[in-house]
């Protein structure tokens, strides 16, 4: 609608109070924009309900005292002779008006301190020159546009980054509220596949449990049968027998190793300090059999105090030293335990001379049962990586392994300091 003020108020999807509506956008009429040098201004005070904006300094009184003021002035005006310019005291009452932050009380000062400068040149006492007179006039004219456009420009850069800064708030509002519905379907997730987890690693362990005593008693009979009947039995049968036997030893090295996989998770110990040195050496000592019959070494350097379960890291070390033990190449098996800081974890790593991990292999060794090797070339079930890997984990850290085919492997975790 052209040649008048439409005011729409551009409001948000909450509801806002009429004492919220205070402010809008208005679209100025082509020629008085053109006088102001300006299109458009933007004023807004949107808000949340909960969300407080802040508003501009009011002042109650003003109407009243530019009114008073804008009359005083008019009275001098009237009463001083022609050529003198008390018609540019009303830039004050318009540089006043801003307080009041209201467009058009604005501009309705704008044109009132107008029409008073031409009425105080109207009915003003003759005197002076006729040029100086009009050029008085002019030049208060002048200061009075000027310092409208400086006021309704100051007005409008205010009310835009009001807008702006409300938008924000909407936007950062809506932001944290996904992010927080987000973080709470996240966590119930969490939550759920740990109890999944832990009600697998304990089904695992019950299972595996359970398994031990038919698999005891199936040897003892199988061990009876060989011993009695050793001379009624033939060759054919005699190594049935055996073969069952060994097969009967290997699941039950299958079933120990999955009920150390279980305890990791099912029977949690409360972190304690624990010191590497005397893990490792204790590590050494139950390996010391098969370290001397594959002439090998074992070497460290001095190692930290850490955070954690003994059981479990005492297990982590041997499953790693094992390794180096049993994948060694045609050279005696040489395995070096270092550490080194990382911030507030120690980072400790085992390095071995063997037959090393080819790169496309890597990420498949820390699958349960997952083996590279045939069970006559290197004998095992392929769970020692995962269940060392799982270990890492529970103490919130990641096993990592850096190899290459014939140049030996380096097996690399952080631990928290002690």
């Amino acid at each position: 609608m052209k040649g008048r003020f439409v005011g729409v108020m551009t409001t948000s999807a909450a509801k806002i109070s009429p004492a919220q509506k205070h402010q809008c956008r208005w679209h100025i009429p082509g020629p008085l924009a053109a006088v102001l040098g300006m299109r458009s201004t933007v004023f807004q005070t949107l808000e949340h309900a909960s969300t407080p904006v802040r508003r501009p300094l009011r002042v109650p009184w003003l109407t009243p005292l530019l009114a008073l003021y804008m009359l005083v002035v008019l009275l001098l005006d009237l009463a001083i002779e022609l050529g003198v310019a008390v018609g540019v005291c009303y830039v004050v009452a318009v540089a006043l008006a801003y307080f009041r932050h209201h467009l058009p009380f604005v501009w309705c000062i704008t044109a009132a301190s107008v029409l008073l400068v031409i009425l105080g040149f109207s009915f003003s006492p003759v005197g002076g020159e006729v040029s100086k007179v009009i050029a008085n006039r002019v030049l208060a004219l002048l200061a009075i546009g000027v310092t409208a456009w400086f006021v309704t420009r100051t007005m409008a850069s205010e009310a835009r980054q009001l807008v702006h800064e409300t938008e924000l708030e909407q936007q950062v509002a809506v932001r944290t509220d996904y992010l927080a519905r987000q973080s709470a379907e996240l966590r119930d997730a969490n939550a759920a596949l740990e109890r999944s987890n832990l009600e697998l690693s304990r089904f695992a362990y019950v299972a595996s449990h359970d398994l031990q005593t038919p698999l005891r008693a199936i040897t003892s009979f199988l061990q009876l049968v060989q011993e009695r009947y050793a001379d009624h039995l033939d060759p054919e049968a005699a190594d049935w027998i055996c073969r069952t036997l060994e097969s009967a030893a290997r699941l039950k090295t299958l079933i120990d190793d999955l009920l150390a996989y279980s305890r990791v998770d099912s029977q949690p110990r409360a972190p304690v300090r624990v010191s590497l040195n005397e893990v490792c050496d204790e590590v050494v000592a139950l390996l010391a059999e098969e370290i001397n019959a594959k002439r090998g070494s074992v070497s460290r350097e001095a190692l930290p105090t850490v955070r954690g379960d003994r059981n479990q890291l005492q297990q982590l070390l041997r499953n790693l030293i094992e390794n180096a033990l049993k994948f060694h190449g045609p050279d005696p098996p040489g395995v070096h335990i270092s550490c080194r800081a990382l911030g507030d974890n120690w980072l400790l790593t085992v390095e071995d001379n063997g037959i090393g991990i080819a790169a496309e292999h890597q990420p498949r060794i820390f699958e349960m049962f997952r083996r590279l090797h045939g069970d006559r070339e290197y004998p095992g079930n392929g769970i020692g990586l995962a269940l060392s890997r799982r270990v890492v984990e529970r103490h919130g850290g990641t096993l990592q392994v850096e190899s290459q085919p014939g140049g030996g492997s380096r097996f690399s975790f952080s631990l928290p300091r002690g």
